[in-house]
């Protein structure tokens, strides 16, 4: 069983994406046999993670020790989990305005703290509830970036 490295960069430091950071979604590219064939292990907050492991393991690694292969995607998972919430702590508050369908300014805003996707996905239901939620949620996300490396930008000509 192997993880593909790819896994740390999609997943790194700001991984939300879409109604799948507000599950909280975990996408686990895993190589199941020789050929370099990857199937996703899939999990999300309301997941017992043990459990689908033990599927997945019994599914498509059966020539795994199970327990080893249990453990591994589980560890996983909880690392990503970690690492995620460890992300969403360390992201500054940031405000951003957005006009919705009536062209009206809303102001989103991210609390210090709080998970930026559950935020934007309150945002959406309330301000855009007839578009595609992880569509907006994605569009959220991108925006809240994209206004942090403004202000990263201005403070950075700032300390010249």
């Amino acid at each position: 069983m192997v993880f593909k490295p790819t896994t740390w960069l999609a997943l790194g430091l700001l991984s939300f994406h879409g109604a799948e950071a507000a599950d909280g979604t975990i996408k686990l590219p895993v190589e199941v046999d020789q050929s370099g064939k990857s199937i996703y292990f899939v999990v999300n907050d309301h997941s017992d993670v043990v459990a689908e492991a033990e599927r997945f393991c019994a599914a498509h690694l059966s020539a795994s020790p199970r327990d080893d292969c249990v453990s591994k995607l589980a560890k996983e998972v909880y690392n990503i989990r970690e690492m995620r919430e460890d992300a969403a702590n360390s992201l500054p508050g940031i405000t951003f305005t957005v006009n919705d369908p009536q062209g009206v300014s809303r102001r989103f805003v991210h609390e210090e703290g709080a998970n930026p996707a559950t935020e934007a996905a309150t945002f959406c239901a309330e301000y855009f509830p007839q578009a595609d939620e992880s569509k907006c949620v994605e569009a959220m996300l991108q925006n809240a970036a994209k206004a942090l490396d403004e202000v990263k930008d201005r403070y950075a000509k700032t300390e010249l």
